[in-house]
């Protein structure tokens, strides 16, 4: 597994993109026969996938899989863990570049939620309460050219169930009204063409390449995962 992650990281930076996303997605299968699917080892090797994907602009498909992870680290770690928090923020992140405002801000309400819980974390949780403002003041200014929510009723599980199938749907750009233009909720530019950071967000994701990262152990676990 660790010759075929090695390998499939040398094989991106040849520019041999493609054959780099094959060569993680045996990793992930090889990972998920010796550990199974609920483990730290499995996780961090789907986590470099997804990585690849972003990197190579499939943001779609990085964010599935990320979604797959947020799952199984819920499994893993708990549901309301250090761990899925980060990556609940991650997966709000990479809504708000498919423009799916919605989902993205139940997204960021739920990785707050776990913040505000987890001893040490007053920072993040400042952060969190600022991006979640700045992206419903951006829905509220652009509310009539947004693609509403299925159902106000829905609880946060269900929304981020729900959001599987919302990404296959490509929602129309939101305008901003005449006179007047919208900003991002990290504060620059016209919102949907500054969403995303693929630099910034790769590194997040995986602690800037490397496993060591705690969003991607478990608190006092120490090495590499793959290590197992």
């Amino acid at each position: 597994i660790r010759m075929a992650t090695t390998l499939a990281e040398w094989q991106e930076k040849k520019g041999l993109g493609a054959v780099a996303l094959v060569t993680h997605e045996e990793a992930e299968k090889w990972a998920e026969a010796r550990f199974g699917r609920v483990h730290s080892a499995s996780i961090e090797v789907k986590r470099r996938l997804l990585l690849c994907r972003l990197r190579q602009g499939k943001t779609l498909a990085a964010t599935e899989k990320l979604q797959e992870v947020h799952r199984l680290e819920a499994e893993l770690f708990g549901a309301h863990s250090l761990q899925t928090a980060y990556t609940l923020k991650t997966l709000g992140s990479l809504l708000i570049a498919l423009k799916r405002y919605w989902a993205a801000l139940q997204h960021l309400k739920m990785a707050l939620e776990r913040f505000q819980i987890a001893p040490g974390q007053s920072a993040m949780t400042g952060e969190m309460h600022a991006k979640i403002k700045s992206l419903q003041t951006f829905i509220r200014q652009n509310r009539d050219h947004l693609s509403p929510p299925k159902s106000a009723s829905l609880n946060h599980v269900q929304a981020c169930e729900n959001t599987r199938h919302d990404l296959s749907r490509t929602p129309p750009r939101p305008r901003s009204p005449k006179g007047s233009r919208s900003q991002s909720p990290s504060g620059g530019g016209n919102f949907p063409s500054a969403a995303l950071d693929t630099t910034a967000h790769a590194r997040f994701i995986c602690g800037g390449g490397r496993v060591h990262s705690s969003r991607c152990l478990n608190p006092g676990e120490n090495g590499d995962p793959l290590d197992s």
